[in-house]
């Protein structure tokens, strides 16, 4: 905002003017990402607890433990997240032992 004046102002008058639906409009570009990515966890999920069960239960329980600090609410988020980086870096081991 300091490299913009004119949006600084544009901020300062909302806040002075509605502060509520300044806090409204300052938070929804978090609610809307927040929105995208569950909607994008919830489809990937299901193809990730597929191949999860297929993993050994070392595999299972080292992602099991990696979750076990997160909280709740982001608990599906970060089990996508490590379940991905499981996945990928066990390929990315293959491909460089094959080489």
């Amino acid at each position: 905002m300091k490299a913009d004046p004119a949006l600084l102002a544009h901020y300062t008058k909302l806040v002075a003017d509605d502060p509520r639906n300044a806090v409204r409009l300052l938070m929804l570009h978090d609610m809307r990402r927040h929105y995208r990515e569950m909607a994008f966890v919830s489809k990937a999920l299901p193809d990730v607890r597929v191949w999860l069960a297929g993993q050994s239960p070392e595999v299972q329980q080292s992602i099991r433990n990696r979750i076990n600090t997160v909280a709740p609410i982001y608990r599906d988020k970060a089990l996508l997240r490590e379940a991905n980086k499981a996945r990928y870096a066990h390929k990315a081991q293959n491909r460089i032992g094959s080489a």
